[in-house]
């Protein structure tokens, strides 16, 4: 117990007066230094951005074709007003549909992404990744406002899908090989030690 207490208090004067965060901030720049996390934090940004931007698309819409949802944006209207604005609109559904078809996709590209470029995959090999899955996205977004004739909404969202699909494999490849590797480790350690 004694020589617990001297281990804890040896180890708060290294921590010192910046508590148990000062350990942690040589990892968070060792990371911020690392070329595969800077182009996913650098991609991902992008696609978050993009996904933003379709809130303002929508309201655009919404004011310029007429067309809104809620009894309370249209307050101060007439009756008869109201009843011709509290409709839907092709254009405007067009865009909420993109915009909830960016939710299904981005979101898992972020937790995907981000294991998979702490995995320490290959910089160009990370960089094709993420620069299709932003490319796909952002055309599918294009297509999907300005109605592009199909296949080319379905090939763009199939992309970005087989993308993500393709890092996740990847990732579990990685995990699978870093799993029997330490298995291989835990297995020679345990037949060197002594019986």
């Amino acid at each position: 117990m004694v020589r617990l207490r001297a281990q804890i208090r040896r180890a708060a004067r290294r921590i010192g007066s910046h508590g148990p965060r000062a350990m942690a901030l040589p990892e968070m720049a060792a990371l911020m230094e690392n070329e595969v996390f800077k182009a996913f934090a650098t991609y991902a940004a992008i696609v978050t951005l993009k996904m933003i931007l379709m809130g303002p698309v929508t309201v655009y819409f919404r004011l310029t074709r007429g067309s809104f949802s809620n009894e309370e944006d249209v307050a101060r209207k007439s009756d008869e007003e109201k009843k011709k604005l509290l409709k839907s609109h092709p254009d405007v559904e067009r865009a909420q549909r993109c915009h909830h078809n960016d939710l299904e996709n981005i979101i898992p590209f972020f937790f995907i992404g981000l294991l998979y470029a702490l995995s320490g995959p290959n910089l160009s090999s990370a960089l094709i990744h993420f620069r299709v899955f932003t490319a796909s996205r952002i055309f599918h977004s294009f297509a999907y406002i300005l109605a592009f004739p199909q296949p080319s909404r379905g090939l763009s969202y199939a992309l970005g899908m087989f993308t993500t699909f393709s890092m996740a494999y990847n990732l579990l490849i990685w995990f699978l090989f870093w799993i029997s590797d330490s298995d291989e480790l835990q297995s020679v350690v345990m037949k060197k030690e002594p019986s």
